[in-house]
């Protein structure tokens, strides 16, 4: 396979460093990463101004608008925390592979896509336990500076999966396939070249899975 998953925190220093490291190790000839065309230039234009909550609500709904503007504070609060912007792994990412003259894929599934199924998925009563959930982890004492382990990472997959399946469904497994799918056409397009795709921490099992099985049935 000509495909390496590399897994990150959006909001760890290690991370953003490891992620420059492995671009800049020359062991490569195209970076994917975990962003679309509208996450990708408002990671970079940070003068550009943001949706309005009712602006998103007319695009995506009430919860998908919701859930948007609440990821979002929850990001900043913990970048704050460390003082650094989330989502810094993957400015990185693109910074480095342009040093390298790499190719650059954007292969995560549109934004408002992903905003609109939640909206549909996301039941009333899966709400409470979610909140419920966040309450439970605002206890938990976590370095946010350091990268998740892989044990770590499989049960909060598990967790989110007990907790609320149609969030999980829709933030991890539907970007997994879609996020694998883009990668076999982008391998498809260059079997010669090697691809390194900057993924989240908590996508690597579901799309390592879904890689390896494709491989076996080939």
């Amino acid at each position: 396979m000509n495909i390496t998953l590399l897994g990150t925190s959006h909001i760890s220093p290690k991370s953003a460093e490891r992620v420059r490291n492995e671009i800049l190790s020359g062991k490569y000839d195209i970076i994917a990463i975990e962003l679309d065309r509208a996450r990708l230039e408002q990671l970079f234009n940070k003068d550009q101004k943001k949706a309005s909550f009712w602006q998103l609500t007319k695009a995506v709904g009430v919860s998908g608008a919701a859930f948007a503007k609440l990821g979002h504070w929850v990001q900043q609060k913990m970048g704050g925390r460390i003082g650094m912007e989330p989502g810094e792994e993957m400015r990185q990412a693109v910074k480095a592979a342009a040093e390298k003259q790499l190719k650059l894929a954007l292969i995560d599934q549109p934004i408002h896509i992903t905003l609109r199924k939640f909206t549909t998925a996301f039941t009333f009563r899966e709400k409470i336990r979610v909140l419920g959930s966040v309450f439970r982890v605002r206890k938990l004492k976590i370095d946010l500076r350091a990268e998740p382990d892989e044990e770590f990472v499989q049960t909060a997959i598990k967790e989110l999966d007990a907790v609320s399946p149609a969030l999980s469904q829709v933030l991890v497994h539907d970007r997994n396939i879609y996020m694998v799918r883009q990668l076999k056409k982008l391998s498809a397009q260059h079997p010669d070249l090697h691809i390194l795709a900057v993924v989240g921490a908590g996508h690597v099992p579901g799309m390592t899975e879904s890689l390896n099985s494709s491989d076996k049935k080939e």
